[in-house]
């Protein structure tokens, strides 16, 4: 029995009539390929639960890159020389040919030809996340003449979130993609592509990714650990479909997890405009616009997936956030009033996003 056969137990993915390379193939699912043998994966360690059948223990390892820019942007003055060094050259996850994997270096790849990140290219532009990332290290464009903790938002949230709810978002697709293609192979192929994810967004320092993002929400807004624990589901929904064959599956789980992280920056937007409105109304200023910079950063995860089904919703809420406009009073209920206007085409119930209170 292969090494992946044992993790796969473990799981309980193995049941009768699916083996380790191939087997029956489900109703609906696409094709089988010819099979053939694979050399022996030995998996990396679970990841929150969710057992790999590939090794992407190095995929995993981006996340102390994340918590590497936290610890500096925690220090007073903040090095944003420094921190962009981590982010342009990588520091602890090294590729197969031996060089670093970097945020950087995804940020910057186009994406237009992807389903999910097609999407965002299309309505953010070309480089829209390496640009953001660079603007906010750099003090350019929008963070122009910011403070630093107005920058701290951008770099942060855009590393955090942005490039690592990118980088999952990408990997899904590819994983459905090879899926159609009949590409199986635990190594290298849809099951891979689909741990690969999983890494991203739960990474090896889960307290340095969206997850930890998800579950500070889920506190926040009454919701708990709802979200993480379906985006686990799906996960191990969307394993399973591999593992089975079935490129359709695949793709109804990825659908799943896209949908529970839209919640966790929905959230995020409610919060962080409720924010603004706190501290404008004790004179805080500079606390607002630091929130401004935030609410921002945080919903750019999930701008182009609102705009999708409204666009008037979308626009509503980037403009509370545009950093060209000064903070203003009413932020909160503008952008929670939008955002529900694009709850039902997202398919998302209200009681999924709860309530936030000031604390």
């Amino acid at each position: 029995m292969k090494k992946t056969t044992a993790a796969l137990v473990a799981l309980g993915l193995v049941v009768a009539g699916w083996g380790d390379d191939g087997g029956t193939t489900k109703a609906g699912a696409a094709p089988a390929s010819t099979t053939t043998t694979e050399p022996p994966v030995t998996p990396s360690g679970a990841l929150g639960g969710y057992q790999p059948v590939s090794d992407v223990g190095q995929h995993a390892k981006m996340s102390a890159d994340v918590c590497d820019i936290n610890a500096l942007l925690d220090a007073r003055p903040i090095d944003f020389t420094a921190i962009g060094v981590i982010y342009r050259d990588g520091r602890h996850s090294t590729e197969a040919n031996g060089s670093k994997r970097t945020l950087g270096k995804f940020a910057r790849e186009p994406r237009s030809t992807e389903d999910l990140l097609g999407r965002y290219e299309r309505h953010l532009g070309a480089g829209w996340l390496d640009a953001f990332a660079s603007a906010a290290l750099g003090g350019t464009s929008a963070f122009a003449g910011e403070p630093d903790l107005v920058r701290r938002q951008g770099v942060q949230k855009g590393a955090r979130d942005q490039v690592l709810v990118a980088w999952a978002f990408h990997e899904l697709d590819a994983a459905v993609d090879k899926a159609t293609k009949n590409n199986f192979a635990n190594a290298t192929g849809a099951p891979h592509n689909w741990d690969e994810a999983r890494a991203y967004y739960y990474g090896e320092k889960p307290e340095c990714t969206p997850y930890a993002t998800a579950e500070e929400r889920g506190r926040e807004f009454g919701t708990g650990s709802a979200v993480n624990e379906r985006i686990l589901a799906a996960m191990h929904q969307g394993l399973k479909a591999l593992l089975a064959k079935d490129a359709t599956g695949a793709a109804k789980a990825r659908d799943e997890v896209v949908r529970n992280i839209t919640i966790t920056y929905i959230q995020s937007a409610i919060k962080y405009s409720t924010e603004i409105d706190a501290a404008l109304a004790q004179g805080k200023t500079d606390d607002a616009r630091v929130w401004q910079a935030e609410g921002w950063a945080y919903f750019r995860v999930i701008e182009p997936l609102v705009a999708g089904v409204n666009t008037g919703a979308a626009r509503d809420v980037t403009g509370v956030f545009d950093l060209e406009a000064k903070p203003a009073q009413g932020s909160g209920e503008k952008v929670a009033s939008a955002l529900a206007r694009a709850y039902e085409a997202l398919k998302i119930r209200p009681s999924e996003v709860g309530q936030y209170h000031v604390s």
